[in-house]
């Protein structure tokens, strides 16, 4: 069964793996790879990557979010205020 420490532990070595892979933009496929090869002896290999998809979703998403405030707001109002 899956702990908290294995998932946890999966995740990290999965986002290290993809932040290291320098030719690959946001290291797509290595990302997935580390933690589907990590977890499907755990977890199955199917459930294994739709938490991998499902992860790289929720990070995209949390990253345009985040970045979406800068995107929308013009530069010519912020040199405006400045």
């Amino acid at each position: 069964s899956l702990t908290i420490p294995m998932a946890i532990g999966a995740f990290t070595a999965s986002y290290l793996a993809g932040f290291l892979a320098f030719g690959m933009p946001a290291g797509l496929v290595v990302r997935e790879t580390v933690f589907v090869s990590m977890m499907q002896g755990t977890l199955g290999a199917p459930t294994a990557l739709a938490l991998a998809l499902a992860s790289r979703l929720l990070l995209t998403a949390a990253e345009f979010g985040a970045a979406a405030p800068f995107l929308l707001s013009s530069p010519e109002r912020t040199r405006a205020q400045v």
